[in-house]
């Protein structure tokens, strides 16, 4: 996606939990000619959200798009241990609903923006082994939706706009995936 909006003329901030990842993708980012700083960020905690817009906003200034990608697609049932249930909950869904709150906050204060975030095609029918996965992801469809109306409400849909996708499958990065999974 950051190649894509690259290839577009997009300067591009890219926010990980795995710094290293972020800093080859940015590599990556910068042959188009574009500006491209990685950095890290952990999607369910509050401060580094803060932190990271902020010092997105030094480098860059305005932030036009937030893409909303960050997931974990474990093979996970019920009988999972509760601490990898939580953190596909937390990922999937929680640091959606973070970062649009954190850089919603930005948008309105400038004017305009756009949030995309990616759910799955588990967001719109479930599929075995990965239930708590697709509960995220109806989640972030559900929430998106509701982001839209309230937009809506407030009379800022013409100026900050939403949308959400819904891929079948996304190359992961897989040292998080196996950073959480049992030893």
């Amino acid at each position: 996606m950051a190649l894509k909006q690259a290839s577009l003329g997009c300067n591009i901030a890219i926010a990980d939990i795995n710094k290293s990842a972020a800093e080859e993708a940015a590599k990556e980012v910068v042959n188009y000619g574009v500006k491209a700083k990685a950095y890290q960020v952990d999607v369910t905690k509050s401060d580094q959200i803060i932190q990271l817009r902020g010092d997105i906003e030094n480098d860059f200034g305005d932030v036009d798009i937030l893409i909303n990608n960050a997931g974990l697609v474990l093979l996970t049932n019920l009988e999972e241990e509760p601490e990898f249930l939580e953190a596909v909950v937390k990922v999937n869904l929680l640091g959606v609903i973070l970062m649009a709150k954190y850089f919603l906050e930005k948008m309105k204060s400038q004017g305009y923006g756009h949030i995309v975030s990616i759910s799955s095609l588990g967001g719109l029918h479930a599929s075995p082994f990965i239930t708590p996965y697709c509960a995220t992801k109806f989640g972030v469809n559900g929430f998106m939706q509701g982001l839209t109306e309230h937009l809506r409400l407030e009379k800022l849909n013409d100026k900050i706009k939403t949308t959400c996708i819904f891929p079948s499958y996304i190359k992961t990065c897989k040292a998080v995936e196996d950073h959480l999974s049992p030893k």
